[in-house]
């Protein structure tokens, strides 16, 4: 991970020393809720459809991440040669699951 931050020029121990910081909060989820106003984003973070975190940014962080991240899942995807899905791309499959098992039943 260290040379990935490199290349990107970042310096790693800025990341290693959040990462290690336990007063640096962490937060994971599985699922988020995201809005707009006139001048920023905010982004409802979930963990099983429960808020966890509300983070609020300019239009111009939030397309940075936007497409960091992106750079992120298309290098893991490249590299595994897998397709990570969406979790809209999830939802459609568990609803045509859920209407195939709905006919068989029938």
């Amino acid at each position: 991970m260290a040379e990935q931050l490199k290349l990107g020029k970042i310096d790693p121990q800025v990341f290693i020393n959040a990462i290690e910081d336990p007063n640096v909060p962490k937060v994971y989820a599985n699922g988020f809720l995201s809005g707009l106003g006139n001048g920023d984003t905010t982004i409802v973070f979930q963990c099983n459809a429960k808020p966890t975190m509300v983070l609020n940014m300019s239009f111009t962080l939030a397309k940075t991440l936007a497409i960091k991240i992106g750079q992120m899942i298309n290098d893991i995807e490249e590299n595994s040669e897998n397709s990570i899905m969406t979790t809209d791309e999830i939802s459609v499959v568990l609803e045509k699951k859920r209407i195939k098992d709905e006919e068989q039943k029938k």
